[in-house]
């Protein structure tokens, strides 16, 4: 597969919470089913949050990615274990300002997670796309936002993405830790110049919850800390299949996934 450097990044300064891109920059989203918006958060705001998921990671579960611990760590929802307040990131007013214009509808939190690749860890995490891995339905304009809590160059573990697989909707889900299982799957994809995006602290990343996407290992001597946060519409059904976040809440299929687990943005 072809790469190519990034195409478009969208600086964001000040502190209001307003509307933090422009109309051009949602169509460029919409288009490629991706978008690199640097400054999202200050350097001050990402450091304090770095510290601040890293000490609630102690009091917390680890889900392990596909492949093991040596993947990635992942805590969800630290904010529900642990510490309320780090629901201030999902919620953050330019965050939240992102996130509607680029979906162009009312949203709620599905979850958020820290992910940290410890360094050297050696293991990428390949390509796939996130919504499978997700009971909905009734939820198409679904998206995540990548925050990086430390400059994230492509040496220390930073994304790829491929432009415009977010229209591949029909795709099960696929392994973490298979190279070419997103391509058995939808095998036009492999042909198809992906984008590599290197970033900064407090930069932000959105992805479309169909966009393939890869993270590389990390070969540098610092841990890559980046939280993950998912919105969702506020139309979201539930479709019965198990995961972390509706496990012992009783949702019927069908149901909207509504409720303080779930915070409306």
């Amino acid at each position: 597969m072809a790469t190519a450097s990034l195409p478009v990044s969208v600086p964001v300064t000040g502190e209001s919470p307003r509307s933090v891109l422009t109309a051009a920059d949602v169509a460029v989203y919409r288009h490629q089913g991706f978008l690199h918006t640097p400054g999202i958060l200050t350097t001050a705001e990402a450091e304090d949050l770095r510290g601040r998921f890293l000490i609630a990671t102690g009091k917390a579960q680890n889900l392990a990615g596909d492949s093991g611990p040596t993947m990635f760590d992942q805590f969800v929802n630290l904010w529900q274990q642990t510490d309320p307040t780090l629901l201030d990131l999902a919620l953050h007013p330019r965050m939240r300002a992102a996130a509607l214009s680029l979906a162009g509808e009312p949203l709620r939190v599905w979850h958020d997670h820290l992910l940290v690749k410890r360094a050297k860890n050696g293991v990428p995490t390949e390509w796939h796309q996130d919504q499978p891995y997700w009971p909905h339905a009734n939820s198409a304009g679904a998206l995540s936002a990548w925050v990086a809590l430390v400059d994230v160059p492509q040496i220390r573990g930073c994304m790829s993405y491929i432009p415009g697989s977010h229209r591949h909707t029909g795709l099960d889900a696929q392994n973490l830790g298979d190279a070419t299982d997103l391509f058995r799957r939808c095998p036009e994809l492999q042909w198809q110049t992906s984008i590599t995006v290197p970033v900064k602290a407090g930069d932000v990343v959105w992805h479309h919850a169909r966009t393939a996407h890869r993270a590389e290992a990390n070969r540098s001597d610092t841990d890559r800390v980046v939280v993950s946060v998912i919105y969702m519409p506020q139309t979201t059904t539930y479709t019965g299949a198990p995961h972390i976040c509706t496990e012992g809440r009783n949702y019927q299929v069908g149901a909207l996934l509504t409720g303080d687990a779930f915070p409306a943005l």
